[in-house]
């Protein structure tokens, strides 16, 4: 879940009526003051390029705005995608600043100034309950963490190899391996969820540092438990869960066993007998697919884009009150959730399944409409779920299990609408949309460069 605190101040920005004109490049958006559901730009000229410090932020250029969060001093916090930059928009007098990021590629800033780091491609921001900035540093394959009070950034989670890795040991985080992870949330007791995008899993990571997998089919070496926990020795070595038959596979020996159908590292003595390798975590299911409903989180399948030029995906929501985790299940063109109490998965919107792809369904049931690679979700303080439904150019909400479009118009490609209903605008590739307490949402139209506001 974004932490939000109270943002009325919005509206002031929204200083004379709402007009029906749709913004040009480089003009001054049109206002929304007194109109309700009115949407107009705050952020983003139309162009890419890379935006000055303390300009009003509609003269502030951004490249691909993918996501961002409201802190705890009502500023906005939002990534600039393409210039590897996490900026910041102040409501109360419009202007934008850089807070982490050179604008250079990169991996630079492990106990450095955030302005003096290079990330590549950040693409998911949460506040910590301690309120520090945290940061999905998607090709970094790592979780940074900003300290506000220092601005100094610092590595917390993942090595940077794109890998599976690290389950389960104490105090291990910054030890393990993610793959392009995409978003966090955080839960009532700190724990910090990671949506692990290639992987295909959520992962989370607990008060002790230690990470586990907690939705996605786990180990092929675990006899099926599905308790993300390998089989070991009497002196904790790692070994094949009563592994028979020998096979080889990706320029490493694997054992396989025909009867569990489990398979795992081994090296072989000079018999031909499996030796198992100290400290190595045994191969993970690649994952992927659709299943589990109404099962264990721990044994579905959740699916995501994955390869070098995959986009971003699978974020996160988390209603802390209700202890419910809320995915975007976006290769799998659907929502699911997660009851953290039971540890039981559903599907909460959308007809699930790679070729489920579409747009239908609204003003009926959520989960009989069709969603169209959703890559995002929010929260309301009521509950109802913002849906950003990346290719039907447009938002959704589901509200009492209704599904309805909040902005945009499903279906149709384009910029419009500034100082209109924002259901009669027009968006390009949203990739995000962040709700604020009083109900104001930003809205990440990311190929249209911008970052528009809905106010309620």
């Amino acid at each position: 879940m974004k932490i939000r605190t109270e943002l009325a101040s919005v509206v002031a920005l929204l200083a004379a009526g709402c007009q029906t004109a749709a913004t040009q490049e480089g003009d001054q958006p049109p206002s929304c003051a007194g109109q309700s559901h009115c949407i107009t730009t705050v952020i983003g000229t139309g162009y890419e390029a890379f935006g000055d410090e303390g300009i009003p932020g509609w003269q502030s250029p951004t490249y691909w705005p993918q996501d961002g969060v409201v802190g705890p001093n009502g500023l906005l916090y939002y990534i600039d995608w393409n210039n590897h930059r996490i900026r910041s928009w102040d409501p109360k007098t419009q202007l934008t600043a850089t807070i982490v990021g050179t604008g250079e590629l990169g991996d630079l800033g492990g106990g450095e100034p955030a302005l003096e780091s290079h990330l590549n491609h950040p693409t998911g921001l949460a506040f910590a309950p301690n309120g520090d900035l945290i940061i999905a540093a998607w090709h970094n394959s790592k979780i940074k963490r900003v300290n506000m009070a220092t601005g100094v950034l610092e590595d917390i989670c993942g090595t940077g190899a794109r890998a599976y890795v690290g389950d389960g040991v104490v105090g291990g985080a910054k030890k393990a391996k993610m793959d392009l992870p995409s978003s966090i949330a955080f839960d009532a007791k700190g724990t910090m969820f990671i949506s692990d995008q290639a992987n295909e899993r959520i992962r989370a990571v607990d008060s002790q540092d230690t990470i586990t997998t907690v939705v996605g089919d786990l180990w092929w070496t675990d006899n099926k438990r599905h308790d993300g926990k390998a089989c070991t020795d009497a002196s904790g070595n790692y070994t094949n869960c009563g592994a028979k038959v020998l096979v080889s596979k990706d320029k490493a020996v694997w054992v396989y066993d025909s009867a569990t159908d489990t398979a795992g590292h081994a090296s072989l003595d000079s018999a031909g007998a499996p030796i198992p390798y100290t400290g190595l975590i045994p191969i993970p299911d690649l994952g992927g697919g659709y299943s589990g409903d109404g099962g264990p989180a721990a044994t579905a399948h959740i699916q995501s884009p994955k390869s070098q030029s995959a986009e971003p995906a699978g974020r996160l929501a988390l209603d802390a009150t209700r202890n419910l985790l809320y995915i975007a299940d976006t290769g799998n063109n659907c929502v699911r959730i997660v009851d953290l109490t039971t540890g039981v998965i559903d599907t909460f919107a959308g007809t699930c399944g790679a070729d489920k792809g579409g747009y239908s369904g609204d003003g009926g049931d959520a989960k009989s409409a069709q969603l169209n690679v959703p890559s995002d979700v929010d929260l309301f303080a009521d509950g109802s779920l913002l849906i950003t439904d990346t290719m039907n150019d447009c938002v959704r909400k589901v509200s009492g299990g209704k599904i309805t479009t909040f902005a945009g118009q499903c279906g149709k490609i384009g910029f419009a609408g500034d100082g209109s209903d924002a259901s009669q605008a027009l968006l390009n590739r949203p990739f995000g949309a962040t709700v604020a307490p009083d109900g104001t949402v930003y809205v990440y139209d990311t190929h249209n460069n911008r970052v528009r506001v809905v106010v309620p």
